[in-house]
């Protein structure tokens, strides 16, 4: 067996080992996000099962939930791993026996001896993957919005409506393209075009991370930041000629539509301990710029304290008559990911509650 400390926060995680029949015990959130070990390991594992059904049993994923890395390491816990630890929901004993039931499973199972029960060690497996797939369901929802193979941001396709706020859009198509992440400021500029029966609005998105979440699993996994350009109500009612649209939302409206979102897909559990224990996120007005340079540069204001998450957006709108016509008739935000809210609902905000501190054995 390989026993790996290669996570902080939450719960057990019973990954993929790098030796055939072996188990790879990682600590990890109960919301797996941080690092690689996500929905992304989940699918790779899927993928073997769909070739050899009895791969689960070999090389499992399993989350155990309510634990936290106090409660597997063995002795007192290094500072920094206790300042970013969560408090557990289940006692140090009880953490004890779910950690060697899930282990004593694999041992039987990888055995497979005469004279034990491998039936009931896979069954006891086969639970234990059901409840992660369960578990992992709506987070590789949520991050696929914006993190796919299309390379297509659906939810900046969904702030684009929201800024045409077109009452009735049956002859309307909505179509979005992603960007290399970090390259801020050469977004494809949006180009409304009428070739075909349907208005097409295009819109791209530029998707950025925090840079040292390849480092440690302690910094945000999810985008800090989609930067959106898109096009104005003003231009599509031009198009159009309608009068059947609603106000435009702001950048703050969206970002606040991606909270509602993402706690909406959350699991019961995950929201129960949000309301109960987390952190609360406050969109703060938006920042308007005035210049394509002050766009190129700008980013969404996320500012973490004790209190809870604030996060402000930079918003760049010219009119159909801007001088440059290269960004005229654009309406642009700074976006807030639903993954980042989900992983912030999950994870950071249940932060900065008393550090768990763990007794040695």
């Amino acid at each position: 067996m390989i026993f790996a400390d290669c996570r902080t926060e939450w719960v057990i995680l019973i990954v993929k080992g790098c030796m055939k029949n072996s188990i790879h015990v990682c600590l990890h959130p109960y919301y797996p996000p941080r690092g690689q070990l996500r929905p992304s390991i989940k699918r790779e594992l899927q993928a073997d099962i769909a070739q050899n059904p009895t791969q689960k049993y070999k090389t499992p994923v399993i989350v155990m939930e309510g634990l936290n890395f106090g409660q597997f390491a063995f002795g007192k816990l290094p500072w920094w791993y206790a300042e970013h630890d969560l408090t557990p929901e289940v006692s140090h004993l009880d953490a004890y026996h779910t950690i060697a039931d899930y282990t004593s499973a694999f041992m039987v199972s990888a055995r497979n001896a005469l004279m034990t029960n491998v039936t009931a060690a896979h069954a006891f497996l086969d639970q234990g993957y059901s409840n992660t797939q369960f578990l992992l369901q709506p987070l590789s929802q949520v991050k696929a919005l914006d993190q796919n193979i299309e390379l297509v941001s659906h939810w900046t396709t969904t702030a684009q409506q929201l800024i045409v706020n077109l009452l009735n859009s049956t002859s309307v198509e909505f179509v979005n393209h992603e960007t290399g992440s970090e390259n801020a400021g050469k977004e494809k500029q949006p180009n409304p075009s009428s070739l075909t029966d349907d208005l097409q609005i295009v819109s791209s998105t530029s998707i950025m991370f925090d840079k040292r979440r390849k480092d440690s699993s302690v910094y945000p996994q999810s985008p800090v930041q989609l930067k959106a350009t898109m096009t104005s109500q003003e231009v599509v009612r031009k198009m159009i000629g309608t009068n059947q649209f609603g106000n435009p939302a702001s950048c703050q409206d969206i970002n606040q539509d991606a909270f509602t979102l993402a706690f909406s897909k959350s699991s019961r559990t995950a929201q129960s301990r949000y309301q109960a224990k987390g952190r609360p996120i406050k969109f703060l007005k938006d920042v308007n710029v005035s210049s394509k340079n002050h766009w190129n540069r700008a980013y969404l204001h996320l500012t973490y304290n004790t209190t809870g998450l604030f996060v402000g957006a930079t918003r760049f709108h010219t009119t159909e008559t801007n001088p440059d016509s290269s960004i005229s008739g654009q309406d642009d935000c700074t976006l807030l990911s639903p993954y980042r809210v989900m992983e912030w609902i999950y994870i950071d905000a249940l932060k900065n509650s008393k550090p768990q501190r763990n007794k040695s054995l």
